[in-house]
Protein backbone atom coordinates (compact mmCIF):
# COMPACT_ATOMS: atom_id res chain seq x y z
CA UNK A 1 0.00 0.00 0.00
CA UNK A 2 1.24 3.63 -0.25
CA UNK A 3 3.74 5.21 1.62
CA UNK A 4 6.81 4.01 2.86
CA UNK A 5 6.33 0.72 1.37
CA UNK A 6 9.32 -0.98 -0.55
CA UNK A 7 6.50 -2.45 -2.86
CA UNK A 8 5.17 -1.08 -5.95
CA UNK A 9 2.41 -3.38 -6.17
CA UNK A 10 0.08 -5.26 -3.44
CA UNK A 11 -0.53 -7.90 -6.25
CA UNK A 12 1.18 -9.31 -8.80
CA UNK A 13 -1.47 -11.38 -11.25
CA UNK A 14 0.14 -14.66 -12.90
CA UNK A 15 -2.42 -16.64 -15.07
CA UNK A 16 -2.38 -18.92 -18.57
CA UNK A 17 -2.91 -16.93 -21.33
CA UNK A 18 -6.27 -19.09 -21.86
CA UNK A 19 -7.32 -17.76 -18.66
CA UNK A 20 -7.14 -14.20 -19.17
CA UNK A 21 -10.75 -13.26 -18.87
CA UNK A 22 -10.90 -14.91 -15.48
CA UNK A 23 -7.49 -12.76 -14.79
CA UNK A 24 -9.60 -9.92 -16.01
CA UNK A 25 -12.40 -10.45 -13.76
CA UNK A 26 -9.67 -10.93 -10.96
CA UNK A 27 -7.94 -7.69 -11.39
CA UNK A 28 -11.44 -5.58 -12.18
CA UNK A 29 -13.43 -7.41 -8.84
CA UNK A 30 -10.19 -6.57 -6.37
CA UNK A 31 -10.09 -2.97 -7.45
CA UNK A 32 -13.53 -2.65 -7.01
CA UNK A 33 -13.52 -4.34 -3.34
CA UNK A 34 -10.70 -1.79 -2.90
CA UNK A 35 -9.62 0.95 -5.43
CA UNK A 36 -6.17 1.44 -3.09
CA UNK A 37 -5.28 -2.11 -4.06
CA UNK A 38 -1.94 -1.71 -6.36
CA UNK A 39 -2.25 -5.17 -8.40
CA UNK A 40 -0.04 -6.07 -11.44
CA UNK A 41 -1.56 -6.98 -14.46
CA UNK A 42 0.20 -7.43 -17.29
CA UNK A 43 -2.51 -6.04 -20.28
CA UNK A 44 -2.91 -2.66 -18.87
CA UNK A 45 0.56 -2.44 -16.85
CA UNK A 46 2.91 -3.65 -19.52
CA UNK A 47 3.89 -0.19 -21.37
CA UNK A 48 4.13 -0.23 -25.16
CA UNK A 49 7.55 0.28 -26.96
CA UNK A 50 9.46 -1.15 -23.48
CA UNK A 51 10.64 -4.39 -23.10
CA UNK A 52 8.83 -6.35 -21.46
CA UNK A 53 11.10 -8.94 -19.57
CA UNK A 54 11.93 -6.23 -17.58
CA UNK A 55 9.30 -4.66 -17.06
CA UNK A 56 8.14 -8.18 -15.60
CA UNK A 57 11.49 -8.36 -13.88
CA UNK A 58 10.49 -5.05 -12.03
CA UNK A 59 6.56 -5.89 -11.44
CA UNK A 60 7.79 -8.91 -9.43
CA UNK A 61 10.73 -8.05 -7.80
CA UNK A 62 8.38 -4.89 -6.28
CA UNK A 63 5.26 -7.26 -5.88
CA UNK A 64 4.72 -7.86 -2.10
CA UNK A 65 2.11 -11.14 -2.99
CA UNK A 66 2.00 -13.15 -6.63
CA UNK A 67 -1.38 -14.65 -6.90
CA UNK A 68 -1.64 -17.53 -9.36
CA UNK A 69 -4.84 -18.45 -11.16
CA UNK A 70 -4.01 -22.14 -11.57
CA UNK A 71 -5.64 -24.28 -13.90
CA UNK A 72 -4.73 -27.11 -16.78
CA UNK A 73 -3.50 -24.55 -18.76
CA UNK A 74 -1.46 -23.06 -16.37
CA UNK A 75 0.00 -26.52 -15.66
CA UNK A 76 1.40 -26.06 -19.21
CA UNK A 77 2.32 -22.81 -19.21
CA UNK A 78 5.66 -21.75 -19.22
CA UNK A 79 5.32 -18.20 -18.86
CA UNK A 80 3.12 -19.33 -15.52
CA UNK A 81 5.94 -21.77 -14.07
CA UNK A 82 8.81 -18.96 -14.67
CA UNK A 83 7.00 -15.98 -13.20
CA UNK A 84 6.47 -18.62 -9.86
CA UNK A 85 9.80 -19.88 -9.73
CA UNK A 86 11.20 -16.14 -10.35
CA UNK A 87 8.91 -14.45 -7.39
CA UNK A 88 10.24 -17.37 -5.05
CA UNK A 89 13.85 -16.59 -5.98
CA UNK A 90 13.36 -12.21 -5.69
CA UNK A 91 11.35 -13.06 -2.60
CA UNK A 92 13.40 -15.77 -0.57
CA UNK A 93 10.95 -17.58 -0.02
CA UNK A 94 12.26 -21.19 0.07
CA UNK A 95 10.16 -23.80 0.81
CA UNK A 96 9.18 -22.87 4.26
CA UNK A 97 5.70 -22.50 5.21
CA UNK A 98 4.74 -18.01 5.21
CA UNK A 99 3.37 -16.02 7.76
CA UNK A 100 0.31 -13.36 6.65
CA UNK A 101 3.09 -10.51 7.05
CA UNK A 102 5.50 -12.08 4.71
CA UNK A 103 5.61 -12.08 1.11
CA UNK A 104 3.48 -14.92 -0.18
CA UNK A 105 2.93 -17.32 -3.18
CA UNK A 106 -0.71 -17.43 -3.24
CA UNK A 107 -2.73 -20.29 -5.52
CA UNK A 108 -6.63 -19.67 -6.48
CA UNK A 109 -7.15 -23.18 -7.41
CA UNK A 110 -10.08 -22.93 -11.04
CA UNK A 111 -9.19 -27.06 -11.24
CA UNK A 112 -6.69 -29.48 -10.78
CA UNK A 113 -3.73 -29.11 -8.29
CA UNK A 114 -0.31 -27.76 -8.73
CA UNK A 115 1.43 -30.34 -6.85
CA UNK A 116 4.53 -28.76 -7.15
CA UNK A 117 3.21 -26.17 -4.56
CA UNK A 118 1.98 -28.78 -1.41
CA UNK A 119 3.61 -27.17 0.75
CA UNK A 120 1.42 -24.46 0.17
CA UNK A 121 -2.39 -24.03 1.51
CA UNK A 122 -4.29 -23.10 -1.67
CA UNK A 123 -7.64 -21.60 -1.93
CA UNK A 124 -9.37 -24.54 -3.18
CA UNK A 125 -12.86 -22.85 -2.80
CA UNK A 126 -13.79 -21.97 -6.75
CA UNK A 127 -12.59 -25.40 -7.36
CA UNK A 128 -14.99 -27.24 -5.41
CA UNK A 129 -18.20 -25.17 -6.72
CA UNK A 130 -17.34 -26.01 -10.37
CA UNK A 131 -16.36 -22.19 -11.24
CA UNK A 132 -14.36 -23.24 -14.06
CA UNK A 133 -17.30 -24.55 -15.83
CA UNK A 134 -18.72 -21.29 -15.89
CA UNK A 135 -17.76 -17.91 -17.77
CA UNK A 136 -16.56 -15.17 -15.86
CA UNK A 137 -17.88 -12.82 -18.73
CA UNK A 138 -21.54 -13.78 -17.59
CA UNK A 139 -22.88 -13.54 -14.32
CA UNK A 140 -22.05 -16.30 -12.21
CA UNK A 141 -24.90 -19.15 -10.40
CA UNK A 142 -25.17 -18.06 -6.51
CA UNK A 143 -23.17 -20.46 -5.14
CA UNK A 144 -20.07 -19.57 -7.16
CA UNK A 145 -20.75 -15.47 -6.56
CA UNK A 146 -20.43 -16.23 -2.79
CA UNK A 147 -17.30 -18.42 -3.14
CA UNK A 148 -15.46 -15.85 -5.37
CA UNK A 149 -16.61 -13.00 -3.26
CA UNK A 150 -14.80 -15.10 -0.17
CA UNK A 151 -11.79 -15.03 -2.47
CA UNK A 152 -11.61 -11.78 -3.15
CA UNK A 153 -12.13 -10.56 -0.22
CA UNK A 154 -9.43 -12.74 1.51
CA UNK A 155 -6.52 -11.85 -1.50
CA UNK A 156 -7.75 -7.65 -1.02
CA UNK A 157 -7.25 -8.75 3.13
CA UNK A 158 -3.92 -10.16 2.46
CA UNK A 159 -3.09 -7.15 -0.23
CA UNK A 160 -3.40 -4.66 2.08
CA UNK A 161 0.03 -5.20 3.20
CA UNK A 162 -0.55 -4.17 6.55
CA UNK A 163 1.81 -4.70 9.95
CA UNK A 164 0.13 -7.27 11.27
CA UNK A 165 -3.59 -8.59 11.29
CA UNK A 166 -6.37 -8.68 14.05
CA UNK A 167 -8.87 -11.33 13.66
CA UNK A 168 -12.54 -9.90 14.95
CA UNK A 169 -15.29 -12.16 15.96
CA UNK A 170 -18.73 -11.38 14.12
CA UNK A 171 -21.86 -13.20 15.31
CA UNK A 172 -24.47 -13.56 13.27
CA UNK A 173 -28.01 -14.29 14.84
CA UNK A 174 -30.17 -15.13 12.59
CA UNK A 175 -32.26 -18.53 11.70
CA UNK A 176 -32.53 -20.48 8.15
CA UNK A 177 -35.30 -21.49 6.49
CA UNK A 178 -35.42 -24.60 7.78
CA UNK A 179 -36.01 -23.27 11.66
CA UNK A 180 -38.00 -20.25 9.77
CA UNK A 181 -40.44 -22.81 8.82
CA UNK A 182 -41.28 -23.72 12.49
CA UNK A 183 -42.01 -20.21 13.67
CA UNK A 184 -45.94 -19.74 13.87
CA UNK A 185 -46.84 -16.41 12.69
CA UNK A 186 -49.56 -16.60 14.80
CA UNK A 187 -48.48 -17.62 18.32
CA UNK A 188 -48.05 -14.42 20.46
CA UNK A 189 -44.85 -14.23 22.30
CA UNK A 190 -43.80 -13.29 25.88
CA UNK A 191 -43.86 -9.78 24.67
CA UNK A 192 -44.48 -7.96 21.64
CA UNK A 193 -46.83 -8.48 18.38
CA UNK A 194 -46.78 -12.02 16.60
CA UNK A 195 -45.03 -12.39 13.55
CA UNK A 196 -47.80 -11.71 11.32
CA UNK A 197 -49.00 -8.94 12.75
CA UNK A 198 -44.93 -7.46 12.60
CA UNK A 199 -44.73 -7.98 8.86
CA UNK A 200 -47.81 -6.23 8.65
CA UNK A 201 -46.44 -3.53 10.63
CA UNK A 202 -43.03 -3.59 8.25
CA UNK A 203 -44.61 -3.53 4.96
CA UNK A 204 -44.22 -7.38 4.20
CA UNK A 205 -45.36 -10.92 3.94
CA UNK A 206 -44.93 -13.79 5.36
CA UNK A 207 -43.43 -15.11 2.24
CA UNK A 208 -41.17 -11.95 1.61
CA UNK A 209 -39.76 -12.72 4.76
CA UNK A 210 -39.22 -16.65 4.56
CA UNK A 211 -37.26 -15.55 1.43
CA UNK A 212 -34.79 -13.53 2.90
CA UNK A 213 -33.21 -17.02 4.37
CA UNK A 214 -30.93 -19.39 3.34
CA UNK A 215 -29.46 -23.25 4.09
CA UNK A 216 -26.86 -21.20 7.16
CA UNK A 217 -27.40 -17.86 9.30
CA UNK A 218 -24.66 -16.57 6.76
CA UNK A 219 -27.54 -16.51 3.56
CA UNK A 220 -29.82 -14.70 5.40
CA UNK A 221 -30.20 -11.48 3.40
CA UNK A 222 -31.56 -8.58 5.82
CA UNK A 223 -35.21 -7.34 4.94
CA UNK A 224 -35.01 -8.35 1.67
CA UNK A 225 -31.51 -6.74 0.83
CA UNK A 226 -30.27 -8.56 -2.46
CA UNK A 227 -26.79 -9.38 -0.56
CA UNK A 228 -26.46 -11.83 2.28
CA UNK A 229 -25.15 -10.90 5.16
CA UNK A 230 -21.99 -12.68 4.53
CA UNK A 231 -21.20 -10.77 1.19
CA UNK A 232 -22.07 -7.39 3.68
CA UNK A 233 -19.94 -8.09 6.02
CA UNK A 234 -17.22 -9.07 3.16
CA UNK A 235 -17.75 -5.74 1.90
CA UNK A 236 -17.82 -4.00 5.79
CA UNK A 237 -14.20 -5.31 6.02
CA UNK A 238 -12.79 -4.56 2.73
CA UNK A 239 -13.97 -0.99 3.89
CA UNK A 240 -12.72 -1.11 7.48
CA UNK A 241 -9.31 -2.14 5.92
CA UNK A 242 -9.53 0.94 3.03
CA UNK A 243 -9.33 3.23 5.97
CA UNK A 244 -6.78 1.83 8.30
CA UNK A 245 -3.13 2.29 7.72
CA UNK A 246 -0.95 0.35 10.04
CA UNK A 247 -2.83 -3.59 10.61
CA UNK A 248 -5.41 -5.47 8.64
CA UNK A 249 -9.13 -6.62 9.88
CA UNK A 250 -10.39 -10.07 9.52
CA UNK A 251 -14.14 -10.41 10.14
CA UNK A 252 -14.58 -13.97 11.06
CA UNK A 253 -18.23 -14.76 10.74
CA UNK A 254 -20.18 -17.06 13.89
CA UNK A 255 -23.35 -17.76 14.40
CA UNK A 256 -25.88 -19.18 16.91
CA UNK A 257 -26.40 -22.73 14.66
CA UNK A 258 -23.57 -24.38 15.47
CA UNK A 259 -23.29 -27.05 18.13
CA UNK A 260 -23.73 -26.61 21.60
CA UNK A 261 -19.84 -26.36 22.63
CA UNK A 262 -18.60 -24.03 19.42
CA UNK A 263 -21.40 -21.22 19.96
CA UNK A 264 -20.36 -21.08 23.49
CA UNK A 265 -16.43 -21.30 22.94
CA UNK A 266 -16.85 -18.26 20.35
CA UNK A 267 -19.14 -16.22 22.95
CA UNK A 268 -16.98 -16.76 25.67
CA UNK A 269 -13.98 -15.15 23.06
CA UNK A 270 -16.37 -12.02 22.16
CA UNK A 271 -16.62 -11.11 26.15
CA UNK A 272 -13.44 -9.35 25.99
CA UNK A 273 -12.01 -6.87 23.27
CA UNK A 274 -13.73 -5.94 20.24
CA UNK A 275 -16.32 -7.98 18.43
CA UNK A 276 -19.47 -7.10 16.91
CA UNK A 277 -22.80 -8.75 16.99
CA UNK A 278 -25.43 -8.52 14.21
CA UNK A 279 -29.15 -9.09 15.17
CA UNK A 280 -32.11 -10.14 13.40
CA UNK A 281 -35.22 -9.44 15.07
CA UNK A 282 -37.41 -11.73 12.99
CA UNK A 283 -34.94 -14.93 14.09
CA UNK A 284 -35.55 -14.00 17.81
CA UNK A 285 -39.64 -14.99 17.02
CA UNK A 286 -37.46 -18.86 17.12
CA UNK A 287 -37.99 -20.58 20.04
CA UNK A 288 -33.63 -21.66 19.55
CA UNK A 289 -32.71 -18.92 18.58
CA UNK A 290 -34.75 -16.42 21.47
CA UNK A 291 -33.22 -18.98 24.23
CA UNK A 292 -29.43 -19.18 22.39
CA UNK A 293 -29.81 -15.42 22.67
CA UNK A 294 -30.00 -15.13 26.03
CA UNK A 295 -26.39 -16.73 26.34
CA UNK A 296 -25.55 -13.33 25.21
CA UNK A 297 -25.64 -11.40 28.79
CA UNK A 298 -22.09 -11.80 29.10
CA UNK A 299 -21.23 -10.36 25.32
CA UNK A 300 -23.34 -7.25 26.21
CA UNK A 301 -21.72 -6.32 29.48
CA UNK A 302 -18.11 -6.06 27.07
CA UNK A 303 -17.86 -2.53 26.95
CA UNK A 304 -16.00 -2.82 23.29
CA UNK A 305 -18.43 -4.75 21.64
CA UNK A 306 -20.75 -3.66 18.82
CA UNK A 307 -24.58 -4.79 18.47
CA UNK A 308 -26.43 -4.01 15.30
CA UNK A 309 -29.84 -4.62 14.41
CA UNK A 310 -31.12 -5.04 10.82
CA UNK A 311 -34.01 -2.67 10.21
CA UNK A 312 -35.93 -1.89 7.25
CA UNK A 313 -34.40 1.36 5.75
CA UNK A 314 -37.60 3.66 5.95
CA UNK A 315 -37.75 5.39 9.03
CA UNK A 316 -41.67 3.75 9.86
CA UNK A 317 -40.96 0.87 10.23
CA UNK A 318 -37.46 1.70 11.64
CA UNK A 319 -38.83 3.10 14.70
CA UNK A 320 -41.29 0.00 14.86
CA UNK A 321 -38.59 -2.48 14.84
CA UNK A 322 -36.87 -0.90 17.65
CA UNK A 323 -40.49 -0.94 19.93
CA UNK A 324 -40.58 -4.63 19.04
CA UNK A 325 -37.07 -5.61 19.85
CA UNK A 326 -36.87 -3.61 23.15
CA UNK A 327 -40.39 -5.53 24.13
CA UNK A 328 -39.27 -9.04 22.61
CA UNK A 329 -35.51 -9.31 23.59
CA UNK A 330 -35.87 -8.36 26.91
CA UNK A 331 -33.99 -8.13 29.30
CA UNK A 332 -30.73 -7.75 27.30
CA UNK A 333 -31.37 -4.30 25.12
CA UNK A 334 -32.98 -3.03 29.03
CA UNK A 335 -29.98 -0.94 28.86
CA UNK A 336 -29.98 0.23 25.82
CA UNK A 337 -33.41 2.14 26.07
CA UNK A 338 -33.61 2.42 29.45
CA UNK A 339 -30.14 2.86 31.15
CA UNK A 340 -30.16 3.68 34.40
CA UNK A 341 -28.91 6.84 36.38
CA UNK A 342 -26.24 6.80 38.08
CA UNK A 343 -25.19 3.43 36.20
CA UNK A 344 -21.79 1.49 37.10
CA UNK A 345 -22.52 -0.92 34.81
CA UNK A 346 -20.44 -1.90 31.39
CA UNK A 347 -21.89 -2.08 28.00
CA UNK A 348 -21.41 -2.79 24.46
CA UNK A 349 -21.96 -0.14 22.00
CA UNK A 350 -25.11 -0.47 19.88
CA UNK A 351 -26.39 0.58 16.07
CA UNK A 352 -29.81 -0.51 15.27
CA UNK A 353 -29.35 -0.83 11.28
CA UNK A 354 -26.96 -3.46 10.44
CA UNK A 355 -28.16 -2.20 6.44
CA UNK A 356 -26.21 1.38 6.97
CA UNK A 357 -22.74 -0.28 7.39
CA UNK A 358 -20.99 2.70 7.49
CA UNK A 359 -22.43 2.80 10.98
CA UNK A 360 -20.93 -0.44 11.77
CA UNK A 361 -17.94 0.65 10.32
CA UNK A 362 -17.35 4.24 12.66
CA UNK A 363 -18.33 2.03 16.00
CA UNK A 364 -15.58 -0.80 14.38
CA UNK A 365 -13.28 1.78 13.86
CA UNK A 366 -13.53 3.70 17.22
CA UNK A 367 -13.15 0.56 19.16
CA UNK A 368 -9.67 -0.22 17.09
CA UNK A 369 -8.46 2.74 18.11
CA UNK A 370 -9.41 2.16 21.47
CA UNK A 371 -7.10 -1.45 21.40
CA UNK A 372 -5.04 -1.12 18.49
CA UNK A 373 -0.89 -0.02 19.82
CA UNK A 374 1.14 1.88 17.49
CA UNK A 375 2.29 0.33 14.14
CA UNK A 376 5.12 -1.70 13.95
CA UNK A 377 7.83 -0.63 11.55
CA UNK A 378 7.42 -2.06 7.16
CA UNK A 379 9.03 -4.78 6.40
CA UNK A 380 12.52 -4.02 5.04
CA UNK A 381 12.86 -4.15 1.67
CA UNK A 382 14.07 -7.85 0.03
CA UNK A 383 17.54 -8.53 -1.54
CA UNK A 384 16.45 -9.67 -5.16
CA UNK A 385 18.78 -11.47 -7.91
CA UNK A 386 18.40 -11.08 -11.66
CA UNK A 387 15.41 -12.18 -13.44
CA UNK A 388 16.57 -14.29 -16.43
CA UNK A 389 14.94 -14.26 -19.83
CA UNK A 390 12.12 -16.70 -20.69
CA UNK A 391 12.34 -19.26 -23.42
Amino acid sequence: MPGNSPFQYDLFISYSSADRNWARKLYEDLLKRDKRLRCFWDRPDLQKGLPWPEQLRDALKTSRHLVVLWSNKAFDSAWVRQEKEAFREYAGLGRQGLTLGDRRLILVLLEGEDVTESDIHQFAELREVSAYAESPAAAFSAKVQQEWDGVIGSLVTIGQAKNCILELPVLVVATNQARFATIDPDEAPPAGPTLREFAKNVGRTLDDIKADYGATAADWRPFGLKNTIATLVNQLEADLNGSLKSLSVKLVISDLLDHDTIVAQNLTKMQVGLCLVIVDPVSLYNLFIAVRFRWLHKVFENELAIVSVASPRVFDPLQYVRDQLQAIAKPIFDMYYQPPVPSALRYANCALNVCDSKDIERLLLMGLGRVVPPPAAEVQQPAFTNFSART
